[in-house]
Protein backbone atom coordinates (compact mmCIF):
# COMPACT_ATOMS: atom_id res chain seq x y z
CA UNK A 1 0.00 0.00 0.00
CA UNK A 2 1.48 3.51 -1.29
CA UNK A 3 -0.22 6.39 1.47
CA UNK A 4 -0.49 9.79 -0.62
CA UNK A 5 -0.64 13.04 0.41
CA UNK A 6 -2.69 15.26 -1.99
CA UNK A 7 -0.92 18.47 -3.03
CA UNK A 8 -2.05 22.39 -3.62
CA UNK A 9 -0.21 22.40 -6.56
CA UNK A 10 -2.23 20.61 -9.19
CA UNK A 11 -4.54 18.34 -7.01
CA UNK A 12 -2.35 15.44 -7.72
CA UNK A 13 -1.38 12.42 -5.35
CA UNK A 14 2.17 11.72 -4.58
CA UNK A 15 3.56 8.77 -2.63
CA UNK A 16 5.04 9.68 0.75
CA UNK A 17 7.96 7.48 -0.47
CA UNK A 18 9.36 10.37 -2.05
CA UNK A 19 10.02 12.60 0.67
CA UNK A 20 12.18 9.96 2.35
CA UNK A 21 14.46 8.87 -0.76
CA UNK A 22 17.49 10.27 -1.42
CA UNK A 23 17.30 14.92 -2.09
CA UNK A 24 18.02 14.22 -5.89
CA UNK A 25 15.35 11.87 -6.78
CA UNK A 26 13.38 13.48 -4.59
CA UNK A 27 13.97 16.50 -6.27
CA UNK A 28 13.54 15.23 -10.05
CA UNK A 29 10.25 13.52 -9.23
CA UNK A 30 8.90 16.55 -7.51
CA UNK A 31 9.42 18.56 -10.38
CA UNK A 32 7.76 16.04 -12.50
CA UNK A 33 5.08 15.33 -11.05
CA UNK A 34 4.34 19.42 -9.71
CA UNK A 35 5.41 20.47 -13.22
CA UNK A 36 7.76 23.29 -11.79
CA UNK A 37 11.35 23.37 -12.71
CA UNK A 38 12.44 25.56 -10.00
CA UNK A 39 11.54 23.93 -7.47
CA UNK A 40 14.50 23.84 -4.89
CA UNK A 41 14.55 21.41 -1.81
CA UNK A 42 10.93 20.95 -0.91
CA UNK A 43 9.67 19.93 2.34
CA UNK A 44 6.26 18.41 2.30
CA UNK A 45 4.94 20.88 4.36
CA UNK A 46 5.07 23.16 1.35
CA UNK A 47 3.17 21.43 -0.93
CA UNK A 48 0.98 19.95 1.55
CA UNK A 49 -3.30 20.83 0.48
CA UNK A 50 -3.77 22.02 4.39
CA UNK A 51 -7.44 22.89 3.84
CA UNK A 52 -8.56 19.59 2.43
CA UNK A 53 -6.83 17.74 5.38
CA UNK A 54 -8.10 20.28 8.02
CA UNK A 55 -11.96 19.41 6.19
CA UNK A 56 -11.17 16.12 6.70
CA UNK A 57 -10.16 16.05 10.20
CA UNK A 58 -13.39 17.60 11.07
CA UNK A 59 -15.58 15.17 8.47
CA UNK A 60 -13.61 12.88 11.15
CA UNK A 61 -14.27 14.75 14.33
CA UNK A 62 -17.97 14.94 13.08
CA UNK A 63 -18.34 11.55 12.37
CA UNK A 64 -17.17 10.65 15.75
CA UNK A 65 -18.24 12.99 18.11
CA UNK A 66 -20.96 15.07 16.86
CA UNK A 67 -23.60 12.74 14.87
CA UNK A 68 -23.60 10.26 17.52
CA UNK A 69 -24.20 13.13 20.29
CA UNK A 70 -27.07 14.39 18.21
CA UNK A 71 -28.33 10.57 18.31
CA UNK A 72 -27.99 10.62 22.04
CA UNK A 73 -30.08 13.89 22.97
CA UNK A 74 -26.65 16.08 23.99
CA UNK A 75 -27.97 19.25 23.58
CA UNK A 76 -25.62 21.51 21.54
CA UNK A 77 -25.10 24.04 24.68
CA UNK A 78 -22.97 20.90 25.86
CA UNK A 79 -21.18 20.18 22.27
CA UNK A 80 -20.22 23.81 22.14
CA UNK A 81 -16.85 22.64 23.23
CA UNK A 82 -16.73 20.84 20.19
CA UNK A 83 -16.50 24.11 18.14
CA UNK A 84 -13.22 24.74 19.74
CA UNK A 85 -11.64 22.00 18.11
CA UNK A 86 -12.86 22.84 14.42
Amino acid sequence: MVLTLVCFYYYRAIPLAIFQSEPSIKRHYLRKWLKDSSLGDVDIRQVLDWDYYIERLGGAIQKIITIPAAMQGVSSKDMSMLSVIR
